[in-house]
């Protein structure tokens, strides 16, 4: 193995939950009648060779679950308990409360780092784009006329236009007639089957 340790205590980590997993879906199977000894015989590693993994195994992380409430424990989580599977010998399956984790704050923003950022257009675009995403999300589900407005939508059409791109084309499914109507009354022309997608019809933008 390696002699990062951050490598090494990494693999150790996965290997120690590999073994935990291999018990829960091993315990699963007894309680079906299916003896894993015998019929699923899992070979030894031996991997506690390796300090890092031997460690881990002494806390026991190869025989433990984690769950949001031991008090409302999942179908899962009711059978792994009790004596563990012919596979770890001795070992004792447990479940207990998931750990106290670190607060998942959102990062503050920065500009890109290796490419240019938006023009200033474009981003108002992208937000009036992400604005009519959560106003759906709130809403009854819509058809894409609906849900896509020709006024946000030709703007797009205007920004590409001013940059020079004269061509573009779209995919919209078969059976979605109402979206193939509102790209057409925006100057698509459809171009029959869409290579790329089964089921769908490809649109193109007018020269």
């Amino acid at each position: 193995m390696s002699s990062n340790k951050t490598l090494r205590s990494t693999v150790a980590y996965l290997i120690v939950r590999d073994q935990a997993h291999e018990n829960a879906y091993a315990k699963a199977l007894e309680t079906l009648g299916v003896d894993c000894g015998r019929t699923l015989p899992i070979p030894k590693t031996d991997a506690e060779r390796y300090p890092e993994v031997k460690a881990l195994l002494e806390q026991g992380l190869a025989t433990k679950q984690y769950t949001f409430s031991v008090e409302n424990l999942s179908e899962a989580g009711k059978i792994f308990r009790g004596a563990a599977p012919a596979t770890v010998d001795g070992a004792t399956l447990s479940t207990e409360q998931i750990p106290a984790g670190f607060p998942m704050d959102i990062a503050v923003e920065r500009p890109e780092e290796f490419s240019p950022g938006l023009d200033p257009e474009l981003l108002a675009l992208v937000q009036a784009t992400a604005e009519l995403e959560l106003e759906d999300a709130e809403t009854p589900p819509r058809t894409a006329a609906a849900s896509c407005p020709a006024a946000p939508f030709s703007a797009s059409v205007g920004w590409l236009r001013r940059r020079g791109c004269g061509h573009w084309s779209v995919s919209v499914a078969d059976a979605n007639s109402s979206a193939i109507r509102l790209y057409e009354r925006l100057g698509f022309r459809a171009l029959g089957s869409a290579r790329c997608s089964v089921g769908s019809t490809r649109l193109a933008s007018q020269p």
